[in-house]
């Protein structure tokens, strides 16, 4: 190798040798740089963490503020439990006597429901499938057995008894044909733990379209059956029920051919208004088959 090449070759083993040296002192420096960042980081988070779990200083000022947001929040909330209290007070009436008296759900409490409300139906004229053996939803084995429950469950089924029998005389008072069906479902087998338990009723019934009023307010059976329901009134002014309509169904049961297209009925002299207007959404006499999901609300 000649001279001159073994000064070209020193000379680059000497940039690279400084190159080399200048990127590791840089990537330590960095190193070094990203550590004191992430150091404070870790300082900052510390101080924020105290103060979040510090107590709020015992000043006067503080313990005012406190007590204006406290109060502010309190004033907000007497309304709405106000309000609910009326519910709560329906289901400890319904349920605290027969609570302390009997350990079960016995039939008696049954049979004295439906025979108060099979009378309030035959009265109207409601007609019910099976009177003697109507449990307004209920499994009929509540009929024979008094074993059907315990304390763990007799609240739940004497407010869903009082609520379902409350919905019955719902559609009866609304002047329905009939009272078709009623499902309620299965109530829990532990003491409550939460302030409210959801307990599902079902029930079907035939009404007739009825009459739209003009100028008045529309009192169609439907109606007056769902607006009952919101407003959850018991068989006196002490109870109240806290209804939710979960899902709603309704079927006509009358079928018709064909609707000829519309024409001017004063052009032709053919069909009257009202003919057309029967034939389109059905005429006041026609029934309907109503389903309806309602949630009963438990306070305990």
């Amino acid at each position: 190798m000649s001279l001159f090449e073994n000064k070209r070759a020193f000379t680059l083993t000497t940039i690279f040798a400084f190159a080399f040296a200048g990127c590791a002192t840089y990537g330590f420096l960095q190193r070094g740089a990203l550590q004191d960042t992430v150091k404070k980081i870790n300082e900052a988070d510390s101080k924020m963490e105290k103060i979040v779990k510090s107590p709020l200083p015992a000043k006067a000022e503080t313990r005012e503020l406190l007590n204006k947001q406290t109060t502010a929040i309190q004033r907000s909330l007497r309304p709405l439990e106000e309000d609910l209290s009326v519910y709560a007070k329906t289901c400890k009436a319904l349920t605290e006597d027969a609570i302390k008296k009997e350990t079960n759900f016995k039939p008696d409490f049954l049979k004295k429901a439906r025979a108060s409300f099979v009378e309030m139906a035959n009265a109207a004229g409601c007609r019910l499938d099976d009177p003697e053996g109507f449990t307004f939803g209920l499994d009929r084995n509540y009929n024979e057995r008094n074993d059907a429950a315990t304390t763990t469950t007799t609240p739940y089924l004497l407010y869903q008894l009082a609520a379902a029998k409350t919905l019955a005389g719902y559609v009866v008072n609304a002047g329905a044909v009939s009272l078709d069906r009623m499902y309620c479902e299965a109530v829990p087998n532990t003491e409550a733990e939460e302030e409210t338990t959801p307990l599902l009723i079902e029930l079907s019934f035939t009404v007739k379209r009825g009459e739209i009023p003009v100028g008045q307010e529309y009192t169609a059976p439907v109606t007056q059956v769902l607006n009952s329901i919101l407003e959850g009134k018991g068989s006196n002014e002490k109870e109240k029920f806290f209804f939710i309509i979960r899902g709603i169904n309704m079927m006509s049961n009358n079928t018709y051919g064909s609707v000829d297209p519309y024409s001017d009925p004063f052009a032709n002299n053919a069909e009257g208004p009202t003919t057309i207007a029967d034939r389109k959404v059905g005429k006041p006499e026609e029934t309907i088959r109503v389903n309806l999901i309602v949630e009963a609300v438990y306070f305990s």
